[in-house]
């Protein structure tokens, strides 16, 4: 048996991790990451908690956002590929 909560809370626990993997295949929008989580994990994640760990993955340095036409795009930075 596998518990819906028990899921959720994984996920939500790792997320910043599964961002930082997933942005080693490539730069990604906040939209993007919410599509991902959702489609591998099954798992609808509120925007206000995936960009509030993309703004904390970037004040640590780990990922840089940069303006595409009218979105922002995140991509790992050295420090990021490391970690």
């Amino acid at each position: 048996m596998y518990p819906q909560k028990m899921h959720e809370r994984i996920i939500k626990n790792f997320m910043d991790i599964i961002i930082l993997a997933e942005l080693r295949a490539g730069p990604l929008s906040g939209y993007d990451i919410i599509s991902f989580i959702h489609g591998r994990f099954h798992l609808l994640v509120s925007s206000g908690t995936v960009y509030s760990l993309l703004y904390s993955l970037e004040r640590n340095g780990l990922i840089e956002g940069t303006w595409n036409e009218r979105k922002r795009v995140y991509k790992l930075t050295d420090k990021g590929e490391k970690q």
